[in-house]
């Protein structure tokens, strides 16, 4: 099956917009691991080189409280922790989540 990452969502949405429904995704993925990937996606800006000095990314993080940036970390340390990832996607999550943990200011996730 081949559609959209949900991370394009991003791109057609207002950065507000973007926040009102993030929690929602990252909420599902603590229901069913398998979508981890999608999760994690959301929560990096656009483009292989993850560059945090974009104005979309700006627009983004300015947009989220240091409570809300909070969340999100601790959601990230949850996330890592969660069982039953499967073997095969067990290496790919949890490069995703380095990723994620970098951009996020978790360099001990």
């Amino acid at each position: 099956m081949i559609g959209a990452s949900a991370w394009l969502a991003r791109v057609y949405l207002d950065p507000d917009a973007y926040r009102y429904y993030l929690p929602s995704l990252l909420v599902g993925v603590l229901q069913d691991s398998g979508y981890v990937d999608w999760a994690l996606e959301c929560l990096w800006p656009a483009g292989r080189k993850r560059r945090t000095d974009r104005k979309e990314w700006a627009e983004f993080w300015d947009g989220l409280s240091d409570k809300q940036r909070e969340a999100i970390r601790s959601y990230l340390k949850s996330v890592r922790s969660m069982p039953g990832d499967p073997v095969d996607a067990a290496d790919h999550h949890q490069q995703l989540l380095d990723e994620a943990a970098v951009i996020w200011g978790l360099s001990g996730l």
